[in-house]
């Protein structure tokens, strides 16, 4: 008696197995995307809220450069400018960034200066998140599904 498998056998699981994968790697690659975007969303937000809470603790305006490849906030100290807080950018992760303003400058107060409405949104294959920062200092993200 032999206990080998035969050539249909092996050809059958190779079959299923191929189906399986077709079926199921679109989704994993779509899921990354999201995962992506929303952590780099999180990363993005949180250089917004070091730029405000540097300005209001030190009481001096701070700025937050948006770039795809460094996000940073810098505060002036005397006739320079001291680099309080830096990340590596969206574009590191494979995360595109699109923004209509590159500096957002945060008073003391921590109301953003001379951003009306500036709106910055990331996005990864199919997935995309974005928000506005409005004049009043406030990010509001958008609710649509990713």
């Amino acid at each position: 008696m032999n206990s080998g498998t035969t050539l249909p056998e092996v050809t059958v699981v190779l079959v299923v197995a191929g189906i399986l994968a077709a079926i199921g790697l679109p989704a994993g690659w779509r899921l990354r995307d999201r995962l992506m975007v929303e952590h780099q969303t999180a990363v993005v937000a949180g250089a917004y809220r070091e730029a405000r809470l540097a300005a209001m603790v030190a009481g001096t305006p701070t700025v937050l450069w948006i770039q795809p490849d460094l996000l940073s906030v810098w505060q002036p100290s005397g006739g320079d400018s001291l680099l309080v807080w830096q990340r590596p950018g969206p574009a590191r992760e494979g995360v595109i960034l699109e923004s209509t303003v590159d500096r957002v400058v945060v008073a003391p107060s921590g109301m953003t200066m001379g951003v009306a409405n500036g709106r910055i949104t990331l996005r990864r294959g199919g997935t995309s998140r974005g928000w506005v920062v409005s004049r009043l200092g406030r990010l509001r993200l958008d609710r649509r599904p990713p």
